[in-house]
């Protein structure tokens, strides 16, 4: 939630907007609810095993939020050949080292 132009407003992604039916600017009643589920990234094999091997990138890995975790991994998996995972792979491994985010 954000407040834009002396109003509060809640973004929603047009497959949400789709899904209700409704359209940019129309007003909609919403219930807000805190989701206390455990958010698990579904981390690429290669990642995990590259992971497994620097004990200093894991911990780094580990140690990150939800939303940046997610970010490596959406990132890794999204490369469409071999050699750019590998790429991207060992480029995570020196960013984590580093401390240094995705996003």
């Amino acid at each position: 939630m954000t407040r834009m132009r002396g109003e509060c407003v809640l973004g929603f992604s047009r497959a949400v907007r789709d899904g209700a039916a409704v359209e940019t600017g129309d007003a909609i009643e919403v219930e807000i609810t805190l989701d206390l589920t455990e958010r698990e990234v579904d981390v690429p094999a290669a990642l995990t095993e590259a992971l497994a091997g620097d004990s200093q990138a894991r911990a780094a890995f580990d140690g990150l939020a939800y939303t940046h975790r997610k970010e490596y991994a959406r990132w890794i998996e999204e490369a469409k050949r071999p050699e750019t995972r590998q790429r991207r792979i060992a480029q995570a491994r020196e960013m984590l080292r580093a401390g240094k985010t995705r996003s």
